[in-house]
């Protein structure tokens, strides 16, 4: 019997400031307890920056023994506009990409494209075929990914009153770039129903057998330059890149252990569906 039919699950360690994942129509469980890792954006005391995602899982695919496809969106939080996104791997493993697995889907599968608030912003972008390999995937912009900056909002919106402070960021927020005027810090559902998101990216992985993990870092980046790195200079915006981590678990739901070795545990959310199907 493969062991395709064990449940495969989410594990995400993101970085910025939430991190959530999810899978076509479906929005389950619960993000009660945040999924926070550094660089950890910390206002004063008179700012509000909502609890955002910038990076979220939207399918997974079996595509072989042990194979499988992710689709993801980006979301752009940061201060400048983004072109390029990169992802890499982040940690020796051997679950790896597949090589020239990077791809473009359209349309993409945006959750409740049919009245759920999502909009549905076409994707034309392209991979570029030399960097498009089993450890690092590069996108090229076509139309970039607008910003909605959370640190300037936070700082134009700051007030001694924290709750006038909140409610002034979130309608700065919807009026930045939320048609439906639905961006609710409450319910994540309505985080990516903005025009700064942009759906449809496809990489494959492969050798991800169960108690495994892939670990990668992604870059949003302008004209080639990252927007933020792990470098924490004073150019970088905490917003414009992080690290994801999946972990495949047993039908019971078991975890490596240790989880993330040597890469740190800050945060962790675990998506409770099963996103592969049954294939014993």
């Amino acid at each position: 019997m493969s062991n395709l039919n064990h449940v495969t699950k989410l594990l995400a360690r993101g970085t910025q400031p939430i991190v959530k994942t999810a899978v076509a129509a479906t929005m389950v469980g619960t993000l009660a307890t945040p999924a926070l890792a550094d660089p950890i954006v910390s206002p004063p005391p008179e700012q509000y920056i909502p609890p955002v995602f910038c990076f979220r899982i939207m399918d997974i695919n079996v595509t072989g023994e042990d194979r499988f496809r992710f689709e993801f969106e980006v979301l752009n939080w940061t201060d400048t506009e983004a072109d390029d996104l990169a992802i890499a791997i982040a940690a020796a493993s051997d679950v790896t990409f597949v090589d020239e697995s990077g791809g473009i889907r359209q349309p993409s599968a945006l959750p409740f494209p049919d009245g759920g608030g999502n909009q549905v912003i076409p994707n034309d972008w392209t991979v570029d075929p030399t960097e498009n390999g089993t450890t690092a995937i590069h996108w090229d912009g076509g139309t970039p990914i607008p910003n909605i900056d959370l640190i300037q909002i936070a700082e134009d919106t700051q007030n001694v009153n924290l709750a006038q402070a909140q409610n002034d960021a979130i309608a700065a927020i919807n009026a930045a770039g939320f048609p439906n005027n639905d961006f609710d810090p409450n319910d994540p559902e309505t985080i990516d129903n903005g025009l700064n998101v942009l759906g449809g990216f496809i990489f494959e992985a492969d050798d991800f057998q169960v108690g495994e993990v892939l670990s990668f870092n992604w870059f949003l980046t302008n004209e080639g330059v990252p927007i933020g790195t792990a470098a924490n200079t004073e150019t970088d915006n905490p917003f414009g890149f992080g690290n994801m981590t999946i972990a495949r678990a047993d039908l019971d739901g078991n975890l490596p252990d240790p989880l993330f070795p040597e890469l740190g545990n800050t945060g962790i959310v675990q998506d409770n569906r099963i996103f592969a199907p049954d294939h014993s």
